[in-house]
Order: structure tokens, then sequence, then C-alpha cells
């Protein structure tokens, strides 16, 4: 039996397509391994939910991180929501939120934490939409 040229470079897309589908969600399962990380973290040794509520409105000692993926890149016009993140954990007094008091969030993230840790974190909060 002969195949024509048309249906093997179909079969070729094909293949192609499916191969390109399983590395996205490779990725994506990769990802949502590191947001688990930095959800155990942000309530655990990181002691980030002692001062951030994850509630809308509601304030505990700095803001609340409710839907802080969705605000996170408007904060700074020239950073991504993840680069603004990754700063407020590392730099917290480089862009203070109106209505909160610089000082009050430690500022030796940067040097506790490992950068494996802090990107955990940011995988986590991009997840807060």
């Amino acid at each position: 039996m002969r195949v024509s040229v048309a249906a093997r470079l179909c079969a070729l897309a094909s293949i192609l397509a499916i191969t390109s589908a399983c590395a996205g969600q490779a990725a994506s399962a990769a990802l949502s391994e590191s947001a688990e990380r930095g959800r155990e973290l942000f309530a655990g040794a990181g002691a980030c939910r002692s001062c951030h509520s994850l509630e809308q409105d509601e304030r505990i000692i700095g803001p609340s991180l409710y839907g802080v993926a969705s605000r996170a890149a408007e904060r700074e016009s020239d950073l991504s929501a993840e680069q603004y993140l990754h700063e407020a954990i590392t730099e917290p007094n480089k862009y203070i939120v109106a209505g909160f008091d610089g000082g009050l969030m430690p500022q030796t993230y940067a040097t506790k934490l490992s950068n494996v840790q802090i990107d955990d974190l940011v995988a986590y909060l991009l997840t807060l939409k």
C-alpha cells in the first residue's frame, strides 16, 4: 500500500501536535508542583500567612493577597506580575502599597530563602487571581 506525501505530512503534523501537547502538560505539572511548594511555604516556614490575608479586604498587618496575581502586573509599569512579586519578596520596601507603611515586612527573605523557594512563592502567588 502506497501512502501519499500529503497523508504522510498530515500524520507527521498530528504526531508533532500530540508531542507538543504532552510537553505543555509536563511544564504545567511542574508549575503546579512549584505553586504547591509555595503554598506550603506561605502557610508554614515563610510565615507569610501571619501578616497577609487571602480574604478580600481583610487586613492583618500587610495588604491582603486576595487577587494579587491580577494586580501585580499593574503595580510597576516596567515589571511583569512575576517580576513584581519576586521584587516584593526580596526588596519589600522598593514599592509600598498605598495605605501601608514601609519597613514592616522582613527585609531578609532574599538571604533566608533559596532562589527555588522564592520562585515557588511567586508561582503560588500567581495562582491568586
